[in-house]
């Protein structure tokens, strides 16, 4: 029987979460010229298009020095739940509030480049190189981003050349556990009117590692190693009033392919190279039309991106044969977005989107007697409008926020019906600002997911996919407080949250020897998160998560969660700058950060009989620079030396790992 869905107002909840932290409000002003400072790594962002949503941007661009991917910098964001599979560098799948990784969009620069195929956007090998930040969109914020975002999005955001900056440049060479070997740099020249940036990347593991299975067995986690070479290269040409922001990325490696613990020698010889070629030309202009009225902003891209994946196993899981798959993915995309701010107080957000998707996959096994081979062939267009308004009363401290966004989605493929579908996702926000130590935020927003194309085409050995999926659909609320200013010494986020999910799709048994996709129903996935930030000074900076996550579907038995989401998880992390103090007094920077993780039991099956019990990491390192050119970086992860198997395959994580780097800037 299907469960009833109530979205409950939360602000007067949230209102219990206020004692005064009114002295956060008289904080003094740093001095930047005299006091080192240690600056936050998460912080709140607004997007023009729907400011009242809960999102959080991640600062990255030093992460791969410390022996850290993108995977491990989203798991301190609440909210976020990460399933890694190996070691450093290899695959790791981001979920977002009780969702699973192929309900998470994933974007650069506004771009889409996660697939519609998959179990989802491996967030753990993509190179970082020339990405400086990830903005993580939560729940109801992530309908900006259309369809595909059910439960949330990640947008990259990589760092652009500035004009006037001169000749400048860094490089660094990472050193570290499992043969870990790395070399990274970038340089970049801005002039008067035009700026160019070439980042670069290689980084190379052999990441063999040992670990203990479930049944207490000693093992060897072999043909874990990887190779990695990215490049990526941005400008910025002033063009009238306006500028031009061309952009190419190259992203491609090659590793081991390990299977599950419990029968690893399948899988010593499985190969897995992977490529990503982007390209994008956006043109903003502020000011674009300005007078009494107001003002309006512009910008507009057009991006081409290419992404291709071999896999290669002499021998099967099941035995007797050889398995080949390959997979092509095309994705062409235009927007434009024009943003007008009225001076009575309205803000008007416009946005208009083209999306084509081509994929190719072919999935070959060979036997000694025959061959089975599958493929699949599908487009899918995407054409979308959006429109938001904000508008600003009370002296612009109550901002109420509507938007509304109408897709079409057209499937093709070769010899089977199109398939369309043409959502409507209205959202809307309201923001409070009471206090400069005291905000108020709360969305509500109907996402949707049309299925990918493996959930309705595959075609192989033990998966099929299902032609009559109906599309995912999702209801997101949330409603939240922050408590002192985010830059002063104290500040406490709460929110709570709610999705109510119909037709869920899953790869469920058919049969003894099939999987194929399924909608499962209605399903909920409700929780708090918080987060505490305290900054008694400048040159300390603690910032502590938690996130409460009861997700569950209506056709589990009761008192077991979504496979792979823990009900409790948390984080803590303290950094301290003692460059300028007492025996570092001649020292240009003398960094000290740790940091804990922990998380609760995992269930991997729809039955509660298989888990994975709770765990807790700790990180510790240090950077020191003793001129301003130069930063040598220690890193120490997971001191306690658990491992655990990381899914219902049995897949180890690492014990205890050690990264060194040494970075050094040059230029004017």
């Amino acid at each position: 029987m299907k469960k009833p869905s109530h979205i409950p107002t939360c602000l007067l909840a949230t209102l219990l979460l206020a004692p005064g932290l009114a002295r956060a409000e008289d904080a003094e002003e740093p001095d930047e010229n005299t006091v080192k400072t240690v600056s936050p790594k998460e912080r709140s962002v607004d997007d023009a298009r729907l400011p009242s949503g809960f999102v959080t941007r991640v600062e990255v661009d030093e992460a791969t020095g410390s022996g850290r991917d993108l995977g491990d910098e989203l798991e301190r964001v609440p909210g976020v739940t990460v399933r890694q599979t190996s070691s450093f560098g290899r695959p790791a799948f981001a979920t977002v509030r009780g969702g699973n990784s192929r309900q998470l969009a994933v974007s650069l620069n506004g771009m889409r480049i996660s697939a519609p195929a998959g179990v989802g956007f491996d967030v753990g090998s993509l190179s970082l190189a020339g990405v400086e930040a990830v903005d993580v969109y939560r729940g109801a914020a992530g309908a900006v981003h259309g369809a595909g975002a059910l439960s949330g999005a990640l947008d990259l955001r990589t760092r652009l050349p500035k004009n006037d900056a001169g000749w400048q440049g860094a490089a660094t060479g990472l050193g570290g556990s499992y043969a870990t070997y790395g070399v990274f740099g970038h340089t970049a020249y801005g002039g008067e009117s035009y700026a160019v940036r070439l980042d670069a990347g290689w980084r190379q593991s052999e990441g063999d590692f040992a670990f203990v299975d479930r049944q207490g067995t000693a093992q060897e986690r072999v043909n874990n190693d990887h190779r990695q070479l990215s490049v990526l290269a941005a400008g910025r040409v002033d063009v009238g009033e306006g500028h031009l922001e061309p952009l190419v990325m190259y992203d491609g490696g090659s590793g081991g392919a390990p299977g599950p613990s419990e029968s690893p020698e399948r899988f010593d010889e499985a190969r897995v190279d992977q490529r990503r070629l982007v390209g994008q030309l956006a043109w903003r202009q502020r000011n674009l039309a300005a007078g009494d009225w107001g003002a309006m902003d512009a910008r507009a891209m057009a991006g081409y991106g290419r992404r291709d994946t071999d896999y290669d196993n002499p021998e099967s899981y099941l035995g007797g044969a050889q398995i080949s798959d390959t997979s092509t993915l095309h994705t062409f995309e235009v927007d434009a977005q024009a943003s007008t701010f009225f001076a009575f107080g309205d803000i008007l957000h416009l946005t208009l989107e083209g999306r084509r998707q081509s994929y190719e996959a072919a999935h070959e096994e060979v036997f000694a007697d025959a061959t089975d081979r599958s493929s699949i062939e599908a487009s899918r267009l995407s054409l979308a409008a959006g429109v938001s308004n904000e508008l600003l009363l009370a002296g612009d401290a109550v901002s109420l926020v509507a938007a509304l966004r109408l897709e079409h989605l057209k499937d093709a493929r070769q010899a089977a019906a199109d398939r369309a579908w043409t959502p409507l996702m209205p959202s809307v926000g309201a923001i409070w600002r009471a206090h400069r130590w005291l905000e108020f935020k709360s969305n509500l927003a109907r996402t949707f997911r049309a299925p990918d194309f493996d959930e309705l085409y595959l075609r192989m050995a033990g998966l099929e996919g299902n032609p009559d999926l109906a599309p995912e659909r999702a209801l997101s609320a949330d409603a939240g407080v922050r408590l002192g200013p985010e830059e002063g010494p104290v500040s406490l986020e709460a929110i709570y949250f709610r999705n109510a999910l119909d037709e869920s799709i899953y790869f469920v048994a058919v049969s003894a020897w099939k999987f194929q996709a399924q909608n499962l129903g209605a399903g909920t996935s409700q929780g708090v998160e918080t987060t505490l930030s305290v900054r008694p000074s400048e040159r300390v900076d603690l910032l502590a998560s938690y996130t409460l996550t009861d997700a569950t579907l209506d056709g589990l038995p009761d008192g077991v969660t979504l496979l792979g989401q823990p009900v409790h998880q948390g984080s803590v992390r303290a950094e301290v700058e003692l460059g300028g103090l007492g025996p570092f007094d001649g020292v240009s920077s003398m960094r000290l950060f740790g940091e804990g993780f922990w998380r609760s039991r995992v269930y991997f099956d729809n039955f509660g009989h298989i888990s994975n019990p709770p765990f807790w990491t700790a990180d510790l390192g240090a950077a020191f620079a003793p001129v301003d050119w130069v930063e040598l970086t220690f890193n120490a992860r997971n001191l306690a030396d658990n491992r655990r198997g990381a899914d219902s395959l049995q897949r180890p994580l690492p014990g205890r790992a050690f990264y060194g780097a040494v970075s050094v800037e040059f230029g004017e």
